[in-house]
């Protein structure tokens, strides 16, 4: 429940380049969101920016490390996040929605030099338009990461072993089996970010 999720987000925050220090962005803040405002933090970013529409993840993302959030239907994200980083913008954005949407505001919210991780497929027929003049002269990095691997999944198991993961960060609702249809029900909700169902 727990260990593939966390694995495909050390992937991710490898594919992003972390090394300590940077500003990182992490764009919707469902299960995987959090797991990466966590990871960016154990990595060492300097500052951990959120953005979200839900005030429940907005809220659990601060608890978990973020520095600041951005909910994106009341603020323009980009003015946000400049007025966050002195203008410089972030050192690397994690797109977590499969949307073009988010995915153009990845490239808008990525500074001089910074990577853009795109966490999650599109739609086979979507078409990304980007500027390559832009990407060239801004040495901007757009960067896939899909899935995960063995050794991500070792780090993984590592990581919640030592206790940097825990389940209770992100498991907000459990239920047993008899009461399959309620966990349904209830990962639907925008207040659940990860229910399990218990054997």
């Amino acid at each position: 429940a727990l260990v593939e999720p966390l694995a495909c987000t050390v992937k991710s925050i490898r594919r992003a380049g972390l090394r300590g220090g940077e500003r990182v962005v992490v764009i919707g803040l469902g299960i995987m969101g959090q797991l990466h405002v966590v990871l960016a933090r154990h990595a060492g970013a300097s500052q951990v920016i959120g953005l979200d529409r839900v005030p429940f993840r907005l809220q659990r993302a601060r608890e978990l490390g973020a520095d600041a959030v951005v909910h994106v239907d009341e603020q323009d994200p980009k003015a946000a996040v400049a007025a966050l980083t002195g203008g410089e913008l972030a050192d690397a954005v994690i797109v977590g929605p499969g949307s073009l949407e988010a995915m153009e505001l990845g490239l808008g919210l990525v500074g001089r030099g910074g990577t853009v991780v795109l966490f999650t497929t599109s739609r086979p027929e979507d078409q990304l338009s980007i500027s390559p003049y832009d990407l060239y002269f801004r040495e901007i990095r757009l960067v896939p990461s899909y899935s995960c691997g063995p050794n991500d999944t070792r780090e993984a198991l590592d990581l919640i072993t030592r206790g940097v993961v825990q389940g209770s960060q992100v498991v907000t609702h459990e239920f047993p089996l008899d009461r399959v249809v309620e966990a349904y029900k209830t990962a639907a909700m925008t207040s659940a970010l990860k229910t399990i169902v218990t054997f």
